[in-house]
């Protein structure tokens, strides 16, 4: 036991609340104050801590018990644990039962799910929305799937194709497609990618595309998502980003919730398969994940972890 430690509080009110409710619990007598000099001055509240934050916004307290041992016995954790919210599995993009707007895939809907994703070099529609890909296949049971990889020569076309088989292993009815663009030169073959994507328009009627995003910082990638829209211009479509050396991720305002278990899935089969992108100091789990966690706060995910893309045009 530690008799007068002095503890200081910082951080979003609503953890310092429960940390306080904890403390009031513990020791009634619990001192409260501002701190250094102002701590001689001090006063002891008996009441509830609602009013030790009214009357205290820079908080620190003189305990008679070691903080230490309590948080390590688990006493300080409950007030702390977030509730996992479960999300309703014929939803897409939302948070089942929170307080955002929902996007709901209606059971009644006629035909399957067709989608369609677009990449414009090997692993780009896995690290932009490998993980929507899995939810889909986990939720949707009669989802289609067109893959389209627009640029991927030598090794990089086997790492491809591996890949995209192991994301849509679960699918039944897929088609996967890898293309011999030139990487980097996508501007300069405009003519002849366009001429790609009438030819998918004639044979496959998506119901959701996923492709890149149009403020995009490479060139290749801003191209495919210019077409996309041109070539699919009544159709869902949402834009994916990637991480890169050149910094252009923005703010995206489409979220689509991750479990745990396919973020981990997502980075494990990316790593797995694009061996021949180790040595790029941008490609790593660490970043993966850093992504999937930073989209989870940003649309406040069950389990914190989410993917997010762009939509130029949604239709309530």
């Amino acid at each position: 036991m530690v008799d007068g430690l002095l503890v200081f509080l910082q951080g979003p009110v609503r953890h310092i609340k429960a940390i306080l409710v904890e403390f009031w619990k513990i020791n009634k007598s619990t001192t409260i104050g501002a701190p250094r000099s102002a701590l001689r001055r001090a006063p002891t509240f008996r009441s509830a801590p609602e009013k030790m934050l009214k009357q205290c916004p820079i908080m620190c307290s003189t305990l008679r018990w070691n903080l230490e041992d309590e948080i390590m016995s688990g006493s300080l954790s409950q007030p702390l644990r977030r509730k996992v919210r479960h999300v309703n599995p014929r939803t897409v993009g939302h948070l089942g039962n929170g307080r955002l707007l929902s996007l709901v895939l209606p059971p009644e809907r006629r035909g399957p799910l067709k989608l369609l994703c677009l990449g414009a070099h090997a692993d780009d529609i896995e690290i932009g929305c490998g993980g929507t890909v899995l939810r889909l296949a986990a939720e949707v049971s009669d989802l289609i799937v067109r893959w389209i990889v627009f640029s991927a020569a030598g090794r990089r076309e086997a790492e491809a194709r591996n890949s995209a088989v192991a994301f849509l292993e679960n699918i039944s009815e897929k088609q996967i497609e890898i293309l011999g663009f030139r990487d980097g030169y996508f501007p300069f073959q405009g003519t002849d990618i366009k001429d790609c994507f009438e030819g998918v328009k004639r044979d496959f009627d998506p119901s959701m595309v996923l492709t890149h995003w149009q403020g995009d910082a490479h060139q290749d990638h801003r191209l495919l998502a210019e077409l996309t829209h041109n070539t699919f211009r009544d159709h869902f479509v949402l834009e994916y980003e990637i991480p890169k050396y050149d910094g252009d991720l923005g703010n995206p305002a489409f979220f689509v919730p991750l479990t745990r278990a396919q973020v981990e899935r997502k980075v494990e089969t990316i790593s797995r398969y694009f061996t021949s992108q180790r040595g790029r100091s941008w490609f790593s789990d660490e970043t993966f994940l850093a992504m999937a966690r930073l989209r989870g706060i940003g649309c406040n995910a069950p389990e914190g972890l989410a993917e997010a893309f762009y939509a130029r045009k949604i239709v309530f």
